[in-house]
């Protein structure tokens, strides 16, 4: 995806931010992290795409957060899986309750059923 490859251009001088290292590279992971965004941008609006990129995936000048980053990553892969799996019926950081600015990082419906999932990774 040029516009990632664009983004990232801007951040080179961060030589210890995984996308920048696995793009110098050449890794796989960096093809498997752009196989994950084409499908989170079928998935996303422009907003929460550009979102995703500057804020989760820390494409943006900052001192890098491999934790945050961890954190974010393993999110991305399960939406990822799940975008592929129900990508009709899927929400991105779905608000579940009104009463509160709570969300979750995925909800779609199967069956008439509504399944919410929420992320969580362990402590480095």
């Amino acid at each position: 995806m040029e516009e990632i490859n664009k983004q990232l251009d801007t951040i080179l001088n961060l030589a210890d931010h995984y996308l920048v290292k696995s793009r110098q590279d050449k890794s796989h992971y960096y093809d498997e992290f752009l196989e994950a965004a084409t499908i989170l941008k079928g998935v996303m609006t422009d907003k929460e795409f550009k979102f995703w990129l500057a804020e989760k995936m820390l494409i943006k000048q900052q001192a890098f957060l491999p934790k945050t980053f961890i954190q974010y990553a393993v999110e991305t892969a399960t939406v990822r899986y799940f975008a592929e799996k129900h990508n009709e019926n899927l929400k991105v950081e779905a608000k579940i309750n009104p009463n509160n600015d709570k969300d979750v990082d995925v909800q779609f419906t199967d069956k008439s059923f509504i399944y919410n999932i929420e992320v969580k990774c362990s402590n480095l």
